[in-house]
């Protein structure tokens, strides 16, 4: 789950925010589907009818406990892919609780989902593009860039697995224990490149290489980088998942200092980036990734404004025993969080 509270500093009619956030999960396509077993695999199906949106009575001062009481239920992508709940306060103003299921979303797609709604409520129609669409061309482009790009994903080795990670498991599980890292400060002039994102993502990379080097003592591994695909103009206005987790190659020298093994993993995920066309991420044979969350605008509520939490279900996908995020998408700024497997 994905989730997200949005406290409104002015006064929000429920009723009237559960109908724009209707309409925009029918112009969606993704937000108005769900996922059913139907004894062969998994299967694509419309939702029947309009969203859904609860509406409860509640005291603001109650709604982040209550949010959090409620993001431990996992969404149940057989009913719909979403859980929308709007808390109505006695004082006139609300909070609106979304959560969305990764499978229908990725962040700059929340913030999306979220402006959309904005709009809608205030007399505007939803602007959005198609997501069968995004899906249909990368799925089919044979382009000189997507052949280009397929060539050393097909050729590239598998890497080898960690094996363990503070402990042996004898099962991996899709629960993990999120730990705030205090203290963050920003790489020194020896650790910058083009921009923020890049240098924040090379620098995480590399003490992220760094631990598991001497946690685990392996020399060569994979570690995950999501890359966000929103700077192609036909995904702009997509609401559904266009992140793809592409390996990132790591080796450490035993010899390494901080600044050599920063300058080949600076060229390692250039390589990735380089080669991360659209639709071509390998299987992901990685344990540990690196996620640095672009800070995208949630922004306010037409004229109202919000403040924004962003909240951790605790999910985590079972082959992650953990991920190392940057969130510069909540309402404090720049957070360094660990996710470990349970």
């Amino acid at each position: 789950n994905m989730v997200k509270l949005s406290r409104f500093g002015g006064p929000v009619d429920a009723d009237r925010l559960a109908a724009a956030f209707a309409t925009v999960v029918a112009a969606s396509g993704t937000l108005a589907t769900r996922i059913v077993d139907d004894g062969s695999g998994p299967v694509i199906q419309d939702v029947p009818g309009p969203a859904v949106t609860e509406v409860v009575d509640l005291p603001a001062e109650d709604a982040l406990a209550w949010a959090d009481d409620r993001l431990r239920t996992p969404i149940d992508v057989a009913v719909r892919p979403y859980d929308s709940v709007v808390l109505r306060h006695p004082d006139g103003t609300a909070s609106w609780y979304l959560g969305l299921h990764h499978l229908v979303t990725d962040a700059a797609s929340s913030a999306l989902v979220f402006a959309q709604t904005a709009a809608v409520y205030h007399g505007g129609s939803p602007e959005l593009d198609s997501y069968e669409t995004w899906v249909r061309r990368t799925t089919t482009d044979d382009s000189p860039r997507s052949e280009r790009a397929r060539r050393p994903w097909g050729a590239r080795r598998q890497a080898d697995g960690l094996g363990r990670l503070y402990q042996p498991v004898g099962r991996q599980v899709p629960d993990s224990h999120r730990v705030p890292v205090p203290g963050l400060v920003a790489p020194t002039d020896a650790y910058r490149l083009l921009t923020d994102e890049l240098t924040w993502t090379v620098f995480l990379m590399t003490a992220t290489a760094v631990l598991v080097n001497r946690v685990t003592g392996a020399h060569e591994f994979s570690i995950g980088l999501p890359v966000h695909n929103r700077t192609i103009a036909d995904a702009q206005r997509v609401i559904g998942p266009v992140m793809e987790v592409f390996p990132v190659d790591v080796t450490v020298d035993p010899d390494d200092t901080l600044q050599s093994l920063h300058k080949r993993l600076a060229k390692a995920v250039m390589g990735t980036i380089r080669h991360a066309v659209p639709g071509t991420a390998p299987a992901g044979d990685y344990e540990v990734v690196v996620n640095v969350i672009p800070g995208v605008e949630l922004g306010p509520f037409g004229d109202v404004p919000v403040v924004h939490h962003a909240l951790d279900s605790g999910a985590i996908d079972a082959g992650h025993l953990l991920r190392v995020q940057l969130n510069a998408y909540g309402e404090d700024g720049e957070a360094l969080l660990l996710d470990v497997n349970d």
